[in-house]
């Protein structure tokens, strides 16, 4: 059988680049949205209490959890000239750079958890992680569609990565000089505090890393799909065991992780006295040894099995992240 021919460089240089933004906007949100709306006691006006953010964000993921597969759903099943792909993401961009932006701009509030405040917090991060869904849906099932070889998935993930770690450094070290900022203007421009000069700048970095994407469009033939409607797919995954082992441990992963990531500013700033900068760096340096240690990851997952690093990964947040209250 022939060899498929490679697929142009430039197919890569537009697809690859929107891994920025997939890995940029979560970070910004996931690192400092708490710290900007309940800052500790000295460090700025106190918007939202911490039990009223996770109420919000819990909200959020219960609805992320439903719209998630939905749209990849909706998204196999769409039929235009324009593709299956790219009307999602043209659609759900500017939405997503647009309610990025409003997570860091609340409305003036006299105390904690006004109802205002509460409002603009849930419907904007709604429909930022509805918008995000949208466009990296979509995004993520372009690959396997454009990169048709083994070779070509492999070039296609490595340059994606490579995006997501520059975006992983902006986020972390690049947001250092930024969100110790008090008010400023930029560009003529008046911002009241440094957290908006990064969404803005954030924003604005993700919607060029994405537009080029959306000049690809996946072959006019797609493989067969499964014979299957949404709900059966979802029934017929949650009858699968190893699913729901996999799925119960991914959860618990991810919860482990983001709770280090949403400490970290506190730790810093609280613990350790250093300012918003410099915390700011201190979770760059964790970003950094997380991103070299993929190699070696890699290398005992071939060796070991991936279940079995998987599993000491896991141990591993259980060991360790109690050790933060021992900090300072």
């Amino acid at each position: 059988m022939a060899e498929r021919t490679p697929l142009p460089l430039g197919v890569l240089a537009r697809y690859a680049p929107a891994g920025f933004a997939q890995g940029l906007l979560p970070l910004v949100v996931g690192s400092w949205l708490m710290y900007f709306y309940s800052p500790p006691d000295g460090e700025g006006q106190v918007l939202l209490l911490p039990a009223t953010i996770g109420a919000i964000r819990m909200a959020e993921r219960i609805v992320g959890a439903v719209l998630e597969p939905l749209v990849g759903h909706l998204s196999d099943r769409t039929r235009t000239r324009f593709g299956r792909r790219r009307p999602w993401m043209a659609l759900g961009l500017p939405a997503l750079v647009v309610a990025f932006v409003a997570l860091w701009f609340p409305p003036a509030a006299a105390g904690p958890d006004a109802g205002a405040v509460v409002v603009h917090l849930a419907l904007a991060l709604m429909v930022f992680y509805a918008a995000y869904t949208a466009v990296f849906a979509p995004y993520n099932a372009l690959l396997p569609e454009l990169a048709r070889s083994s070779k070509d998935r492999v070039t296609f993930s490595m340059g994606m990565a490579l995006f997501e770690v520059l975006a992983n450094v902006a986020g972390s070290a690049g947001a250092a000089p930024l969100v110790g900022l008090g008010a400023a203007t930029v560009a003529g421009v008046a911002f009241a505090n440094g957290f908006q000069v990064l969404a803005v700048l954030s924003a604005a970095l993700a919607l060029v890393s994405v537009l080029p994407a959306l000049t690809l469009r996946e072959p006019r033939h797609p493989p067969p799909e499964a014979g299957f409607g949404f709900v059966a797919a979802v029934l017929t995954s949650f009858k699968n065991r190893q699913f729901l082992h996999y799925g119960g441990l991914m959860v618990a992963c991810r919860l482990a992780s983001m709770s280090a990531i949403i400490a970290v500013p506190y730790v810093g700033t609280q613990l350790m006295g250093l300012d918003e900068g410099q915390a700011s760096l201190l979770l760059a340096v964790i970003i950094v040894v997380a991103t070299l240690a993929f190699p070696v990851v890699g290398s005992l997952a071939n060796r070991a099995g991936k279940a079995r690093v998987f599993r000491l990964g896991a141990l591993g947040f259980v060991l360790v992240l109690p050790l933060l209250g021992t900090i300072g």
